[in-house]
């Protein structure tokens, strides 16, 4: 329980975080792709020393296929989220997130024969209502019409389905080795695959005019946030999981919503933090019930 709640916590503060530097990054000029990229490198190079140590010898061909299929899908779904951060509101990218443990409890009840009790079948619906809430706060009247039409709503709900999916493949992952290999093989396929894509992208490959020392942090800081993020992700899958692991992610939705109003003066934030709170009812109720 020691381990579990400190990684659950950096856990729900880092991920709104660098959530925040994708944005900022994204809105000075640099290209999502070469941003989904340059995060996986860099992690993929600080990782290094502990791959050199790792005997990749012990593991089976069937261990290789699923890490594959996670750098894959992790490196799509987060290029997904970076497109959403350019232009959407942080505020509301971030509580769309809820879906998640829905596409997780899923994927898991096939892939983990991770079953749900009916008190978390209950939380997932309460989650699905606080998001309604959050749409509402934009003044969006038709949720479905809205959808279609913006983006970033698109490319976020694009990056949910992909990323729960990649939660429950590297659950089995961890489980077919431990945290450190899995960590390391997450950057390594993710920088393999985001980097495959950058050249049918033209446009990814160009560099902003304007580079000065706030941008070069923003570089640094969003891969080390990433790296934090995934690797309190991985110790908690391996620890609980991973449909009840999700829900309890949303919590950082609250997160999200005051960097949204902090960094970006976004408004309707009432509305949206009585959302949020509908939705952390849901993530106790699969939680504590």
């Amino acid at each position: 329980m020691l381990t579990l709640l400190p990684a659950l916590v950096t856990r729900i503060v880092v991920n709104p975080l660098s959530n925040v530097f994708q944005k900022n990054l994204t809105a000075a000029g640099f290209h999502p792709l070469a941003v989904n990229f340059a995060s996986y490198a860099v992690l993929t190079l600080l990782c290094l020393p502990l791959a050199i140590a790792t005997d990749w010898s012990a593991y089976t061909d069937r261990f290789w296929l699923w890490a594959a299929i996670m750098g894959l899908i992790g490196s799509v779904g987060n290029a997904f989220l970076v497109m959403a951060m350019k232009s959407g509101e942080l505020s509301v990218l971030g509580p769309i997130n809820a879906y998640k443990s829905v596409v997780g409890m899923l994927t898991g009840i096939i892939l983990l024969h991770e079953i749900p009790s009916l008190w978390g079948i209950a939380g997932t619906i309460v989650i699905i209502c606080g998001t309604y809430c959050i749409f509402g706060s934009s003044g969006n009247k038709n949720l479905n019409r809205h959808t279609l039409t913006s983006p970033a709503v698109r490319y976020r709900i694009y990056a949910l389905i992909f990323a729960a999916i990649e939660a429950v493949i590297s659950k089995r992952v961890i489980m077919l080795s431990d945290v450190n290999t899995t960590f390391i093989l997450w950057c390594a396929a993710g920088a393999l695959f985001s980097g495959l894509i950058l050249p049918i992208v033209p446009q990814s490959r160009k560099v902003p005019a304007h580079f000065n020392l706030k941008t070069a942090a923003w570089l640094i800081l969003l891969p080390l946030s990433i790296g934090t993020m995934q690797y309190c992700t991985n110790l908690v899958f391996s620890l609980m999981e991973v449909g009840y692991a999700l829900a309890l992610f949303q919590l950082s939705s609250i997160v999200s919503i005051m960097f949204g109003r902090f960094f970006y003066h976004e408004t309707n934030i009432g509305r949206k933090l009585i959302g949020s709170t509908i939705m952390i009812a849901g993530a106790a109720m699969i939680i504590l019930l």
